[in-house]
């Protein structure tokens, strides 16, 4: 189980912000970063990669120094001249400032660095600056023990049913707080869900559009080619009188057909790459460049174009030469 003031997709993180020295590294302006506190557990109940270093032990709460981890964020900003492990954290002391306008004055010990964790609701938000920090091994003094007891959540990893776990945290905390009101659980992917709700929205009203453009594309793509061809009658029936087959008169339409088609394929694969590129930091789990995709919408209006030259196509190699020649 993970205690923490910042769960990620909860309505109720809290993140500390503070300014930050780092020994041996001179402060510059602006270096800060955010504090979580959090269990224990923290690395495990996560399922966040542990990249260098170890996680918090139970032997950490009576040290000397407070024990903490650092995202990768954080190394990249204050400790990409060193190895992490070991370096020593502290809140940037200005001048005049006294103990009392610090949350704590013990130093702090990087022991692990961590992958990004998402803070917030917001997926394609930039990773800040992360200092985690066991909430057991806060100076009882420090105002901060007191903000986690009020505001901590919790959360829980289990291979068990759902329904299982909650009766059995319900009824645990109904033995130890009967008081208590009933609790609230939610699955992380019922949360992540609800913090795509605006992308989704998005994405349906970008789909519609795309599928409206797509009628547009056939329904103009017909009309120019029967068109055409109403105007090629004369030319197909000489053609055919020639010798020319029903099949060659339905490939003269075809062809005209896909020029159409690659004359406008090949810029817009362009331009998606170009799209793909410049939109790529706002991105989160795809690909600026998804060749399966572009290979798979090139597909479709294939498809779609087919299916409009077919009656321009058919009608073309039903042409009668005779009456062509009739008429003329």
């Amino acid at each position: 189980m993970r205690e923490s003031i910042a769960i990620p997709f909860s309505n109720y993180n809290i993140s500390l912000h503070g300014t930050t020295d780092v020994a041996g590294r001179p402060y510059r302006k602006g270096d800060s970063a955010y504090y979580s506190f959090v269990s224990t557990n923290f690395v495990k109940t996560s399922g966040i990669r542990l990249l260098e270093g170890r996680g918090f032990v139970p032997s950490d709460e009576s040290s000397g120094a407070i024990a903490a981890l650092v995202n990768e964020a954080f190394v990249k900003m204050f400790l990409s001249s060193r190895r992490p492990i070991g370096a020593t954290l502290g809140f940037h002391r200005d001048p005049g400032d006294t103990d009392a306008d610090l949350p704590f004055t013990q130093p702090m010990t990087v022991v692990g660095v961590i992958q990004h964790e998402v803070q917030g609701g917001d997926l394609g938000a930039p990773f800040e600056p992360m200092v985690y920090i066991d909430y057991l091994a806060l100076p009882k003094t420090s105002f901060l023990s007191a903000v986690f007891s009020m505001s901590a959540e919790y959360a829980v990893r289990s291979a068990l049913p759902e329904a299982t776990v909650a009766a059995e945290l319900r009824a645990v905390v109904k033995q130890d707080a009967p008081t208590m009101a009933e609790m609230s659980l939610t699955q992380m992917e019922e949360h992540i869900s609800q913090s795509l709700g605006q992308r989704r929205l998005a994405l349906r009203l970008v789909a519609g559009f795309g599928i409206v453009a797509l009628i547009l594309s056939a329904v103009g793509i017909y009309g120019v080619l029967a068109y055409s061809e109403e105007l090629r009658r004369r030319e197909i029936g000489i053609r055919m009188a020639l010798g020319s087959s029903r099949q060659g008169a339905a490939r003269l339409v075809a062809s005209q057909a896909g020029k159409m088609v690659l004359l406008g394929l090949v810029p817009g694969i362009v331009g998606a790459w170009a799209a793909g590129h410049a939109v790529r930091s706002f991105l989160f789990g795809v690909k600026g460049l998804d060749a399966e995709t572009l290979t798979a919408a090139g597909a479709l209006l294939l498809l779609v174009s087919a299916a409009a030259a077919f009656i321009p196509a058919m009608r073309a190699a039903r042409v009668d030469p005779v009456e062509t020649l009739r008429a003329e």
